[in-house]
C-alpha cells in the first residue's frame, strides 16, 4: 500500500511536479523521462533513408489554349446569375462566392432502381466539381450527393460547394481574383 502525505510541498525535488527531475518514483516503481520526438526531417523518409528528388515528368499539351479558355469559360458560366435574363443563369449559380472567380460542372445521374432493375425516376445521384478561384486555381473540390432528398437537382451540391470554398478562402486565406467572372451569353 502506498501513502500519499498531501502536507507535502507541491514541488519538492524528485517530485512529479519538478520539470528537472530525471528519475521518478511513481507507487515505488522507478520511472525514466523519455525524450520528446525529434521533428521529422524533410530529407529522410520514414525508415530515415535519405529521400530522392523525383523528376517530375514535362507537362504535355493536350488541348490548344484556344479550346482551354473555351472550356474554362463554359465551365466559368455555370456559376453565372443573370438577374435581368433568367435564361442565362447557370445551373450551378449558388456555388458562386462573391469576389472569386468560380468554375464548375454540374451533373444528376440516375440510379439503379433494385426492384424493376431499370433507372429509378426519383433516386439520383448529384454531383457538382468545381475549381476556387477559376482564374489562378488553388482548390478542385468534387461533391457526390447519393439520393438526396427534399431539394432540387443541382440545388443540393452547389450551395455546399459554396460552403466548402467560403471555408477554404478563409482559413487559407486565399486571395480574391483581381478581376470579374467574364460574362458568358449562353445559346438557348
Amino acid at each position: 500500500m502506498v501513502r500519499l502525505d498531501l502536507r507535502q510541498p507541491a514541488h519538492r525535488p524528485g517530485s512529479l511536479d519538478d520539470p528537472a527531475a530525471d528519475d521518478r518514483h511513481v507507487s515505488g516503481h522507478r520511472e525514466r523521462r523519455r525524450p520528446r520526438p525529434a521533428a521529422p526531417d524533410p530529407r529522410r523518409d520514414r525508415r530515415g533513408g535519405a529521400r530522392s528528388e523525383k523528376q517530375r515528368p514535362e507537362g504535355v499539351r493536350v488541348v490548344s489554349p484556344e479550346t482551354a479558355k473555351t472550356v474554362r469559360d463554359m465551365f466559368r458560366s455555370v456559376t453565372q446569375s443573370d438577374p435581368r435574363d433568367a435564361n442565362q443563369n447557370g445551373t450551378g449559380k449558388q456555388a458562386a462566392l462573391p469576389g472569386y472567380q468560380i468554375a464548375g460542372k454540374t451533373g444528376t445521374a440516375q440510379q439503379i432502381d433494385p426492384v424493376c432493375k431499370c433507372y429509378s425516376q426519383s433516386q439520383y445521384w448529384i454531383t457538382f466539381a468545381g475549381i476556387l478561384p477559376a482564374d489562378n486555381p488553388r482548390y478542385v473540390v468534387g461533391i457526390m450527393l447519393d439520393a438526396p432528398h427534399g431539394t432540387q437537382f443541382s440545388a443540393s451540391a452547389a450551395p455546399l460547394f459554396h460552403d466548402i470554398a467560403t471555408y477554404l478562402t478563409q482559413r487559407f486565406q486565399v486571395p480574391m481574383s483581381a478581376e470579374q467572372t467574364p460574362y458568358v451569353q449562353l445559346q438557348m
